[in-house]
């Protein structure tokens, strides 16, 4: 029999109308699925027979939380993301249109790490996709297939970094780190220039030693506790943007990424690239002619 399926996909939105010829409606579904993803809650499967003309057919409820990019759009926007010239509107498309995706992964492979925040590791998904994923894509079946084996692989992989001082052996890095965190507290009574600055060098070197990157919270402790008030980032960083970033992300009164981008009236990807930066810019200087000197 030929019938006729129409609704949205739950990855993307996008708008699926397609004729099948399928024994019965489950296979009729099972076909398009397979083929475009499941489809969201409402979407409608007709006997083409059944129907007197196009006008009969069943109008599909949906309530669109995303917008529909046609695929050569999301090319576009992906390669201007790329060379830094995609618009805010434009990024803001690109980010909606795969939010759906991102957060569905995110809620099935990043729910027991607590020193990041989701809102973080969407971003950074997202930017992932754009600037790594979406340039690999092979054209072999669809490219949201694609994408989203990438973001459930790239998940994967940090959860296991994070949980795990040698991937998927070893002992948990938690367990390892918290003694040597507890020493390194700082209090109001320690913020002798001296010896923060001090404390900063023997963070930086035991964080080689282990081979680990801080965590959410403890980047706001050594950045925002000992980098700061020392003005140690200043010796080294020389681009205003990053200085911007970094400075208003975790100096007092510290604020989020979107709320900085607000203010500075670019992209939230544009401030987490330079407080990112700044940060990789910080400890490789500190590395350089703190621990690699002697």
């Amino acid at each position: 029999m030929d019938f006729y399926v129409s609704g949205y996909t739950v990855d993307t939105g996008r708008e699926i109308l397609e004729y099948v010829e399928a024994a019965d409606k489950r296979q009729a579904y099972r076909m398009v699925s397979d083929k475009h993803g499941q489809l969201k809650r409402g979407y409608a499967i007709c006997i083409v027979s059944h129907l007197d003309g196009t006008e009969e057919f069943p109008e599909v409820k949906h309530s669109l939380s995303s917008p529909i990019l046609a695929d050569e759009e999301v090319f576009r926007i992906a390669a201007a993301v790329c060379s830094n010239d995609a618009t805010r509107d434009e990024y803001q498309l690109f980010t909606a249109y795969f939010t759906p995706m991102v957060k569905n992964a995110i809620r099935l492979r990043w729910n027991d790490i607590d020193d990041i925040s989701t809102e973080e590791i969407e971003v950074e998904l997202i930017e992932a996709i754009a600037t790594r994923f979406m340039p690999r894509v092979d054209g072999r079946g669809t490219f949201r297939d694609f994408i989203k084996i990438n973001v459930h692989s790239e998940l994967t992989k940090r959860w296991l970094r994070k949980k795990y001082v040698n991937g998927k052996k070893g002992k948990p890095r938690k367990e390892l780190f918290q003694i040597y965190l507890e020493k390194q507290a700082i209090t109001l009574e320690e913020r002798d220039p001296v010896l923060l600055r001090a404390k900063v060098i023997e963070t930086v070197k035991q964080l080689r030693v282990d081979n680990r990157k801080l965590s959410r919270k403890e980047k706001k402790d050594f950045y925002g506790y000992m980098i700061l008030p020392i003005g140690m980032h200043k010796e080294y960083l020389k681009s205003l943007p990053q200085i911007e970033a970094f400075e208003r992300c975790y100096g007092e009164g510290a604020i989020t990424e979107a709320e900085c981008a607000e203010m500075l009236g670019t992209k939230q990807q544009t401030v987490h690239r330079n407080k990112r930066r700044a940060e990789d810019n910080i400890l490789e200087y500190i590395e350089k002619f703190f621990l690699d000197s002697g």
